[in-house]
């Protein structure tokens, strides 16, 4: 299918099994009734064009969208063809068929993911360490309890209406929240 990223096949695919539009493995595979073989988007995009002539692009045989039908034999097969992980230049050394490849890219340690805090990239098994020292974790502010990107606490510390203050008069108390403050000084301090 145009446009999708071949996957890395252990071995080269029959023949057979590669469209005969865009010449990748197929992807969604039809089937024409002549018997030949096309990715959905590819075959589809031959049936439905107001300017193509809708025939088989092999035979040239009349074809419309009701007469190109799923192939599931197709399918099947080349679900399990043996693939490599797309990782493998990351050091994944992940093989499997092709059926079981999305479900461990998802989860594959080798794959290159961005921080969610901060945007940096780099391998999905380094993101957790990655998160407990990234310049933007959100950290809470143990007077008022609002979180803050953690390069940001100078700002949040100094605008912070719950961060304790001394007294200016130095008076018994020792610090108050900044809210409280203007109260002391008007009205307990000495």
């Amino acid at each position: 299918m145009a446009g999708a990223p071949e996957p890395q096949f252990l071995t080269q695919p029959s023949d057979f099994l590669l469209c005969n539009i865009c010449l990748h493995v197929l992807h969604d595979p039809y089937q024409t009734p002549c018997g030949h073989r096309f990715c959905k988007e590819c075959i589809m995009r031959v049936v439905t064009s107001p300017t193509l002539a809708r025939c088989c692009p092999v035979d040239r045989r009349p074809i419309d969208s009701a007469t190109v039908y799923p192939d599931n034999a197709a399918k099947l097969e080349i679900n399990c063809l043996k693939v490599k992980c797309p990782n493998e230049r990351n050091s994944c050394d992940w093989v499997g068929e092709l059926s079981d490849a999305e479900a461990h890219i998802e989860r594959c340690g080798f794959a290159c993911v961005g921080c969610p805090q901060c945007g940096v990239t780099l391998k999905r098994s380094a993101l957790a360490t990655h998160a407990s020292q990234c310049p933007k974790r959100l950290v809470s502010c143990a007077y008022c309890n609002a979180d803050y990107p953690n390069d940001q606490a100078d700002v949040h510390t100094r605008d912070c209406t719950h961060f304790p203050e001394p007294c200016p008069n130095h008076c018994r108390e020792q610090t108050f929240p900044r809210c409280d403050l203007k109260n002391h000084l008007e009205g307990e301090c000495p």
